[in-house]
């Protein structure tokens, strides 16, 4: 008897297990066919006058997709100015699914964020990563910047002058 019951609520729980589950998929909403599929994403240059002035920040840009996949039309929707030029030649390069019979072009947000790291952080740390479907991070250290103008690279040797003589 005590078996019984021990399967029949074993049962009973399993039952409910699935049909919560169930619920779960059934909600879950299908992937939009109008939803612009990645094919190419390209992660963009820190543009050396952002790290020289220490500006980092989100770039959100507007693109067109045709029926081919490729960037018609980009549009900076916002972000810091000396960080735009870069995340808007960066997104003409980006490159999406194909689709047939659609006359209209889609239009897909991308997230560009600019991160600037300390100057002492370890190489395998400051590669881009992306994050589907549409955000990209770069992140730069933090360099140092030769602020005068006639200092000369280390190992350089100036070449002498010919003295001049006079007649």
């Amino acid at each position: 008897m005590r078996s019984r019951t021990i399967n029949t609520t074993v049962t009973v729980i399993a039952m409910s297990v699935l049909l919560s589950s169930a619920e779960v998929i059934s909600k879950a909403e299908p992937p939009s066919s109008e939803q612009a599929q990645v094919v190419k994403a390209v992660a963009p240059a820190y543009p050396v006058i952002a790290i020289a002035a220490g500006v980092g920040g989100t770039v959100t840009t507007e693109v067109e997709i045709d029926a081919r996949g490729l960037v018609t039309a980009v549009r900076t929707v916002d972000g810091p100015k000396l960080l735009r030029a870069a995340a808007e030649i960066t997104s003409r390069r980006w490159i999406f699914s194909p689709v047939e019979n659609q006359t209209k072009p889609r239009v897909v947000r991308l997230l560009f964020a600019f991160k600037l790291m300390p100057k002492d952080t370890p190489q395998d740390q400051l590669l881009p990563i992306f994050m589907p479907p549409y955000q990209v991070e770069v992140r730069q250290a933090k360099g140092t910047l030769i602020h005068r103008v006639d200092s000369d690279p280390p190992g350089y040797v100036k070449p002498q002058r010919p003295s001049k003589k006079k007649y």
